[in-house]
């Protein structure tokens, strides 16, 4: 079977055995941004991402990629604190997960899994100030026990805004510094981007 060929943009090795540094994979991909003021000139932005072999060995034949939540840690949340999150990632448009999500379940391998995500993060964290927390999830191929393929981290971070109840209404005021960021690394800790 030959292997298909890379997407634009992509880095494909054909060598599956031989390590590459995350630092001499790059897909570099010129953006031209279209510009703010009439008459202005428009600069290209070269943007690079860092891909390893895991990296596009998983994710590089899927055009889309389900996550879904496991109901991991129900019993805390029925009781007021929050679990730690955990996530299946599937290949495609999935809308169920098959094997072993709730609790003394028969735990059998999903063939249908590419990936998995469990939140790692103080449990104070999570109880008093649950949706500011610091976090990391390793996304790990295929399942829980498998290689890390990357992290996704956030800081302690100030909510997006709040909230203050009157007579008159509800007033909404945003926040403007220390929003939630999310950073995302490789397995060798090689900065990829961030989210905000």
């Amino acid at each position: 079977m030959s292997e298909p060929p890379p997407r634009p943009g992509c880095y494909r090795s054909s060598d599956a055995t031989t390590p590459i540094p995350a630092a001499a994979v790059q897909a570099v991909e010129a953006v031209e941004i279209a510009p703010v003021v009439p008459g202005s000139v428009a600069l290209p932005v070269t943007t690079a991402v860092p891909l390893t072999q895991t990296m596009e060995r998983v994710l590089g034949p899927c055009d889309v990629v389900s996550v879904q939540q496991t109901p991991r840690g129900c019993c805390q949340e029925a009781f007021g604190c929050t679990a730690r999150s955990e996530y299946r990632l599937y290949a495609g448009f999935t809308e169920n997960m098959r094997n072993g999500i709730l609790p003394g379940a028969n735990v059998e391998s999903d063939p249908l899994q590419i990936g998995h995500m469990l939140e790692e993060s103080p449990f104070c964290d999570r109880c008093f100030w649950s949706g500011m927390r610091r976090f990391s999830i390793p996304i790990t191929v295929p399942d829980e026990n498998g290689e890390v393929m990357m992290y996704n981290e956030k800081d302690f971070s100030l909510p997006t805004h709040c909230i203050l109840h009157g007579d008159n209404g509800d007033i909404w005021i945003p926040c403007c510094c220390n929003l939630p960021t999310l950073k995302t690394y490789t397995s060798d800790r090689t900065y990829v981007g961030k989210t905000k």
